[in-house]
């Protein structure tokens, strides 16, 4: 461990631990913690918690939590809702709306934005912003960027960086395709 962070994993029910961060895992169901974040697990069903969030989704059917966000879904026709944002839905063509934050879309190739974060992408070859983000990429073996996080990547065999925390990625226990083999829908070309 560097910088004060225990070591740990990235992804599949391995551990990762970031800076003030409990221990916990990532995906598929395993446990995340964040800094001041409540315990909760992210994707594919499982819980996900953010500090002062109340309850809300994301994808799947899973919980999903952000701060001072009104409860609603996200994706899927769903309905969203986070501070001042006007009623809308995020993915397939469908408008999200944050404070400040241009008109946009998230996902399939739509764009999405947050305050004052550089262009990037998040999947699927989509804009995605995070406030005071790299331009980078998330999954599927594209580059992400956090605050403070030196470049690298999150999963699908890739390095994956957060706060001052040196490379603590181990390759994953599942092939490339699991993102597609789970989300197919969320995924193409």
């Amino acid at each position: 461990p560097r910088s004060g962070i225990p070591q740990g994993w990235n992804s599949m029910g391995s551990e990762f631990h970031g800076v003030g961060i409990p221990q916990g895992h990532n995906s598929t169901r395993s446990e995340f913690h964040g800094v001041g974040i409540p315990r909760g697990q992210n994707s594919m069903g499982s819980e996900f918690h953010r500090v002062g969030i109340p309850r809300d989704r994301n994808s799947m059917g899973s919980e999903f939590h952000r701060v001072t966000i009104p409860q609603g879904h996200n994706s899927t026709r769903s309905e969203f809702h986070g501070v001042g944002i006007p009623r809308g839905q995020n993915s397939t063509g469908t408008e999200f709306h944050k404070v400040g934050i241009p008109r946009g879309r998230n996902s399939m190739g739509s764009e999405f934005h947050r305050m004052g974060i550089p262009k990037g992408r998040n999947s699927t070859g989509s804009e995605f912003h995070g406030v005071r983000i790299p331009q980078g990429r998330n999954s599927t073996g594209s580059e992400f960027h956090g605050i403070g996080i030196p470049r690298g990547r999150n999963s699908m065999e890739s390095e994956f960086h957060r706060m001052g925390i040196p490379k603590v990625g181990t390759e994953n226990s599942h092939s490339s395709s699991f993102l597609r083999e789970f989300c197919g829908v969320f995924f193409w070309d």
